[in-house]
């Protein structure tokens, strides 16, 4: 089989790093390429992309802002020439840059993953029109992405749940934590996007901790959007009123899994979340995991069986769950999560789901 993978920039997000190990486990016998439209990446975690023969990765150097005709036609004879069974789209956006190749080229099958909750439902009419008419097969990252897709008119019979899935071989050994006299460290890996992933409950919970004589280093993993570069001074301003003198804002990093390795907690205290990619990191890293009780996380870690939930938004119960975890020995728990993880997110299971469904699409 072959198939086009498509997304506008490849910086260090999520998205981008699921991709490349995505690619690196991809099956040989499929021929892949990897189309970056913008001038937008980085090089870095291009270079991880193991250079198998059956990976391809190509770009179109088309900077943002200026027209896209010139780049559809470029895109439109890059595709030509690998002629793809699957263009798989990785963005609403790069789906509607791509989508009028539909036109030239009816036996190419667009797939399309939504990456997050509260993305397909904020969709105009028109759009999911355009799905409908136009997009063979929809992947949801979640049961509460997929509820959301369906929900907004889309038909049930092309949606399916892929989750997530991470590389188990970058995490471990595992070390052994609360050793001699080093910090306790809590770790949260999101983008500095404190509107929906929460870092703001998180620092009023330290600090909520820190005034009961509690205090722990903390690492906030994550740059803020472009769009909002203040967000980062924002929170460093949030700590600093808070008197927090341990906490560091490290952005955007290639070593998860050392980070994680050096960490005794870690938190995801989103506001909102589709899925939660850094909760299975974690949890592969034998660390316990806290998390807000919404959509993604809730499934990831069910009545509290494989972490901790706390209200989201509410920074009490969010410092209650630090302090619980770390007075409490948690090792049954981690131990049964890194197993979750491992049997139910892995990134195997993620191509085999993509696989399976683009067997399903092509032969339709």
């Amino acid at each position: 089989m072959r198939v086009a993978h498509l997304v506008f920039s490849f910086n260090s997000g999520g998205i981008e790093h699921l991709l490349v190990d995505a690619l690196n486990y991809w099956p040989i016998q499929d021929e892949l390429l990897l189309c970056i439209v913008n001038d937008s990446f980085d090089q870095t975690l291009i270079d991880s992309i193991c250079k198998h023969r059956n990976v391809n990765i190509e770009f179109l150097h088309r900077r943002q802002g200026s027209g896209k005709l010139p780049y559809l036609k470029k895109l439109n004879a890059l595709l030509s020439r690998f002629r793809p069974d699957v263009v798989h789209c990785h963005s609403n956006n790069v789906l509607l840059f791509s989508l009028p190749l539909k036109f030239l080229h009816p036996r190419w099958k667009f797939v399309y993953t939504v990456h997050d909750t509260n993305i397909y439902n904020r969709l105009s009419h028109v759009n999911i029109a355009l799905h409908k008419l136009f997009v063979s097969h929809i992947t949801a990252i979640s049961k509460s992405v997929y509820q959301n897709i369906v929900d907004s008119g889309f038909p049930e019979s092309r949606v399916t749940v892929v989750h997530n899935g991470v590389d188990p071989s970058k995490f471990g050994p595992h070390k052994e934590r609360h050793d001699g006299n080093e910090p306790r460290t809590i770790i949260c890996v999101a983008r500095l996007l404190p509107e929906k992933k929460g870092q703001d409950i998180l620092i009023d919970a330290l600090a909520e901790l820190a005034r009961g004589g509690e205090t722990y280093r903390c690492l906030f993993v994550g740059a803020a959007p472009a769009e909002h570069p203040e967000y980062r001074q924002q929170l460093i301003d949030r700590a600093g009123e808070h008197q927090l003198s341990d906490v560091e804002f490290l952005g955007n990093r290639n070593d998860i899994p050392h980070l994680l390795a050096q960490s005794d907690a870690f938190v995801l205290p989103s506001r909102y979340e589709g899925f939660g990619i850094s909760i299975i990191e974690a949890m592969m890293a034998k660390v316990p995991v806290i998390a807000s009780a919404v959509d993604g996380p809730k499934e990831i870690i069910g009545d509290n069986t494989y972490g901790v939930l706390f209200e989201s938004g509410d920074s009490g119960q969010l410092a209650s769950a630090i302090h619980h975890v770390m007075v409490t020995d948690n090792q049954a728990m981690v131990e049964t999560a890194y197993r979750h993880a491992l049997d139910d997110f892995s990134i195997d299971a993620m191509v085999d789901g993509f696989r399976a469904v683009y067997r399903t699409t092509v032969g339709r």
